[in-house]
Order: C-alpha cells, then sequence, then structure tokens
C-alpha cells in the first residue's frame, strides 16, 4: 500500500524530483542519493512501525518527515489495497502535509 500511495502523491505533485527511488538509495546508487539530498524535505511512508523506508534515508544522513500507515488504520497483509483506500490514504496524508 505504501508504494501505491506514494505513487498517487507523486501523481498528484507532492514531489519536487523523479530523479529518486528507495530501492536505489538501499543498492548505494549515487545519483538516487544525490537526488535525495538536493531536496528540502524527504517523505516516507512505511507500511509498519517498523519503518524500512524511513531508516533507509536515516542511512544516508537525512531525517526524514515519516507517515506510518499504521497509524492511519491499515494493518499490514490483512488490510486490502483498493483504489479507494488508497485516495484515502492518501487525502489523509496531502491534509497532514
Amino acid at each position: 500500500m505504501a508504494d501505491q500511495v506514494t505513487l498517487k502523491l507523486r501523481k498528484d505533485g507532492y514531489a519536487k524530483t523523479s530523479g529518486s527511488c528507495l530501492a536505489g538509495i538501499g543498492a548505494d546508487f549515487a545519483s538516487f542519493i544525490d537526488a535525495a539530498k538536493e531536496v528540502e524535505t524527504v517523505l516516507t511512508i512505511d507500511d509498519c512501525p517498523v519503518g524500512c523506508a524511513k531508516k533507509i534515508i536515516e542511512n544516508i544522513g537525512i531525517t526524514p518527515q515519516t507517515i506510518f500507515l499504521t497509524e492511519l488504520g491499515v494493518v499490514k497483509g490483512q488490510t486490502v489495497v483498493t483504489t479507494e483506500l488508497v485516495n484515502q490514504m492518501t487525502q489523509s496524508i496531502s491534509e497532514k502535509l
């Protein structure tokens, strides 16, 4: 669900760069890391409180703004991902931004 919500937020204009991706940062690709370091705020969206996305970004020296979908009522591995729910999560997050 985090991936779908992230993609929708990006589509809705909340991302200032398209040159970075979490997997690329985790794989230590300089171009993705550089793109993340060029923006004022990095937002991570994690499906659960373990915070893998948050930790990947922290590992490159950035403290991200983090949203945990579990705090919005999502139960990882149990909540059915629907277009309606992705829209609801996106709306909730955009209101917090």
